[in-house]
């Protein structure tokens, strides 16, 4: 019994997330630590406050308002689908970060 249970601790354990290679956060050899990930907190927190900062340049430009953005308003439901605003964004940052690996 106690070896059964033993075994399936360690097929559990065999099954954990691993970095492989050099491929990881903060170039640790592997590994991720509380270091990276608080790194990558802070830029995350960073984005924020500049997407927060570089809103009202947005909305002039008419982002969000695109022809393919779906807005249904009926009663006190409000839904908003920005699909073409999305894609926009999604091809945007794609070239930003193809030039950037390059």
């Amino acid at each position: 019994m106690l070896n059964e249970n033993l075994e399936e601790i360690a097929f559990w354990r065999s099954l954990t997330f691993q970095v492989v290679g050099d491929r990881s956060v903060g170039g640790t050899g592997g590994q991720i630590n509380a270091m990276s990930i608080a790194r990558l907190l802070v830029v995350l927190g960073l984005l924020l406050v500049a997407l927060g900062l570089l809103w009202p340049v947005i909305d002039k430009i008419g982002l969000g308002r695109l022809p393919g953005d779906i807005m249904i308003e009926r009663g006190n439901l409000r839904l908003y689908i920005p699909l073409a605003s999305s894609l926009l964004v999604s091809v945007i940052l794609s070239l930003i970060l193809w030039i950037a690996n390059r």
